[in-house]
């Protein structure tokens, strides 16, 4: 992470959202990575299921490694829990159904949406999102042309 404040607040994070209830699936590497590589503010990542919507992993862009998986029954109820964050700067689909994919893509509020792709952007493309993280954006030659 840039700092040991921004690792702490990675950490918080994952620490909110196992207190809630959700449940770390991968293995915590912390100790590992402070005697191999000092304490510093590296971090390990941290991928979480069962993740309660309240909590800041849900409902916040963390800007870091941890990330949650979040179980649905309809299309319906994955796109509403998708969409009730203020944030909205990329969303990933992975299916293998085209019509899903076309519904999907129609009701996600971002900026960007991955279709089986964990990368969706493009250095030589803008990236902005929507909502709240419409702020500023970056990438692509038109987007400076755009600030200047």
């Amino acid at each position: 992470m840039i700092d040991v404040d921004r690792k702490r607040a990675i950490e918080d994070v994952v620490r909110e959202a196992q207190a809630a209830g959700a449940r770390l699936i991968t293995r915590d590497r912390s100790a590992e990575l402070a005697r191999r590589f000092g304490h510093g503010s590296l971090t390990a990542p941290a991928l979480l299921v069962d993740v309660p919507d309240q909590v800041s992993l849900a409902r916040t862009e963390v800007f870091g490694p941890a990330a949650g998986i979040f179980r649905f029954r309809t299309e319906e109820e994955a796109f509403q829990r998708a969409n009730a964050t203020e944030m909205g700067l990329a969303a990933y689909l992975y299916t293998s159904s085209l019509d899903r994919a076309s519904r999907m893509f129609e009701a996600l509020e971002a900026g960007t949406v991955g279709l089986n792709n964990a990368l969706p952007s493009v250095a030589f493309a803008p990236l902005e999102g929507v909502k709240q993280s419409r702020l500023g954006g970056e990438g692509s030659h038109h987007r400076l042309e755009e600030i200047l």
